[in-house]
């Protein structure tokens, strides 16, 4: 069984393969911007897709909080995780955004 670090990324990835994904194939992994207004997110939402052209900015009444979600189809791998997410964060803070993390649903079937 595939070991992951010990951190939040690590256990992510160990959550996503407990699950019955297969490791080694592609997924959609959603990566969560947080924007302090609707403005504000339309920007990050413009900057990140001339990057990864599937952003989608939306209000969250629940956290009451304005989100711009990137949604990239990849093979789930803890280095390319990392880098990603210095990217994105390095495309959205000077904007006024903070990465808020990822997730995934895998591609269990079951």
């Amino acid at each position: 069984m595939k070991t992951y670090p010990d951190d939040a990324d690590g256990m992510t990835l160990k959550r996503i393969a407990d699950s019955g994904s297969d490791m080694g194939c592609s997924m959609v992994i959603d990566f969560t911007v947080v924007a302090p207004n609707q403005e504000i997110g339309t920007r990050i939402e413009l900057v990140l897709n001339r990057k990864y052209q599937l952003g989608n900015v939306y209000y969250d009444d629940e956290l009451n909080e304005w989100s711009v979600v990137i949604a990239i189809e990849m093979i789930p791998d803890y280095s390319k995780l990392l880098l990603i997410q210095s990217e994105i964060q390095g495309l959205v803070e000077p904007l006024g955004g903070t990465l808020d993390g990822w997730g995934s649903y895998g591609n269990s079937s079951g």
